[in-house]
């Protein structure tokens, strides 16, 4: 271009870009306004500028920079020069024609302002709308798609715990109700039904199945862990008793009332947790629990709020006895009366 004052270019679609655009799409697609050009003189040439657009790798149309092409004047003398023999006097001197100089020429940024069409307040919106249904969308099939998994897992995986770690565990009609349910639900997995069903009904029959499974698994569990929490209230019991019995100076302010309360709460949770093993000794471990993991952990946090407020009381500080004052010493005294006799003999 050719130019010395602030023009403007227009950037629009052409026609053939019709075919994949949406129907009513704006052609245009921005106006860029270049500017900053310096003053020229007058009857100057109109100086070249140079306009330079790009499209990034999303196809984003824009005008990256601009630059105006300004002549370096130079100061032209012309310059002669004599030649010749000087051992020829009188040979007439010779002018050297100068060569043409080339032009120089130095760039000038110039200022790119674009204006870029946009969607309207009213079309964002309704963007933004269809993009947050879509993410809904996809978020609630990739649920589904989960949930369906989850299901289809439990059901292989129950049917080999049952010949496994839960045989000892469950019943033969608990055996059979869970089987033909197990069956039941992947019979129904491979349906037409089941393969497009939806993440609640997915979880309904998860839930079924777990109903059944619970109980089961939890007399498993509890095999192993009330033996764990059993420890647990033993060794808080006897290390609580320790304290009560002994007759180390560190307890030595506790008081009667106080020990008696700690001694009693060991001893009720001892006959407590006696009471229950007792009980369960006396089931089958196909029978639900008679004394859980949970209760006898229960147990310990109770026992540890009688003990806390005593284990935790500070020993008193020891008396600090403050010494008597100290008599006057008898020379003091002596030295005294001297001083007194000496004054009735001067009078």
């Amino acid at each position: 271009f050719r130019r010395d004052k602030t023009f403007a270019i227009d950037a629009v679609y052409d026609e053939s870009a019709k075919s994949y655009l949406p129907p009513d799409y704006v052609m245009e697609i921005g106006k860029f306004t270049i500017s900053g050009m310096p003053a020229t003189e007058k009857d100057a040439e109109v100086p070249k500028i140079r306009v330079n657009v790009q499209q990034d790798m999303n196809g984003v149309f824009s005008v990256s920079s601009s630059q105006l092409m300004q002549e370096i004047k130079e100061e032209e003398t012309a310059e002669k020069e004599a030649e010749g023999d000087e051992a020829k006097e009188g040979e007439e001197k010779k002018e050297k024609t100068p060569e043409p100089k080339k032009k120089r020429f130095r760039k000038v940024e110039l200022k790119v302002q674009a204006e870029v069409g946009g969607l309207s307040a009213a079309d964002v919106a309704t963007a933004t709308e269809q993009e947050l249904k879509m993410a809904q969308q996809d978020r609630v099939i990739e649920e589904t798609f989960n949930k369906r998994n989850e299901l289809e897992s439990f059901v292989y995986e129950m049917r080999n715990q049952i010949s496994d770690k839960l045989a000892g565990f469950i019943t033969s009609a608990e055996k059979g109700s869970l089987e033909e349910k197990l069956l039941e639900t992947e019979d129904w997995l491979y349906t037409d039904e089941g393969f497009d069903s939806t993440k609640s009904v997915y979880q309904s029959k998860l839930d079924a199945l777990r109903k059944l499974s619970a109980p089961v698994e939890f007399r498993l569990t509890e095999s192993t862990e009330r033996s764990v929490a059993q420890a647990e209230l033993t060794a808080v019991l006897e290390e609580y008793k320790r304290m009560v019995n002994s007759g180390d100076d560190a307890y030595s302010h506790w008081t009667e009332e106080e020990k008696t309360k700690l001694r009693k709460a060991c001893v009720d949770a001892e006959a407590w947790l006696f009471d229950g093993l007792s009980k369960q000794a006396d089931l089958q471990i196909t029978d639900a629990p008679a004394i859980t993991s949970a209760l006898i952990r229960n147990k310990v946090v109770a026992v540890r709020a009688v003990a806390l407020p005593i284990t935790t009381k500070p020993k008193p500080l020891p008396k600090v006895e403050v010494p008597a004052a100290a008599e006057p010493a008898e020379t003091d005294s002596a030295a005294a009366d001297e001083k007194e006799a000496e004054k009735m003999d001067l009078d």
